[in-house]
């Protein structure tokens, strides 16, 4: 097995293969949760990409049902080009840099304070206009 990187800044690189590990494995489990691909196997979200793990098990489903000539669970370029198909999405238009780093979140103050309607808050809310179909 060897060890391959992404080229050009991608966050996928052309072969993701079982054995893989990094943040690259998580989204293709993401995809293959919100993509329904997952149904049999639940998916957990480590960054490893076990042979015998479900990521592995989705990607031999979704290979299988779209008719991909090998069915290893190995998200290679004949699957992802069929993922591309299924789903409309291309994993090659992420970029490694959309993930790295630590994020900024913003919440509440106090967690259990009441949320304010966002004209109350500064902004604008238009949950009360009237839909002219």
């Amino acid at each position: 097995m060897a060890i391959v990187k992404a080229e050009g800044g991608k966050l996928f690189p052309k072969y993701l293969n079982q054995g893989s590990k990094g943040p690259a494995v998580n989204v293709l489990g993401l995809l293959m949760i919100v993509s329904g691909w997952d149904k049999e196997h639940k998916i957990v979200l480590n960054g490893n990409y076990a042979p015998t793990g479900a990521i592995a098990a989705a990607v031999r489903n979704f290979q299988d049902d779209w008719g991909v000539d090998e069915t290893d669970g190995d998200f290679g370029p004949e699957t992802r080009a069929a993922f591309k198909h299924d789903t409309g999405f291309d994993v090659d238009t992420l970029m490694a840099d959309m993930f790295a780093g630590e994020g900024q979140y913003v919440g509440p103050d106090d967690p259990d304070e009441p949320r304010l309607p966002l004209e109350k808050a500064g902004g604008e809310d238009h949950s009360a206009e009237e839909s002219h179909d």
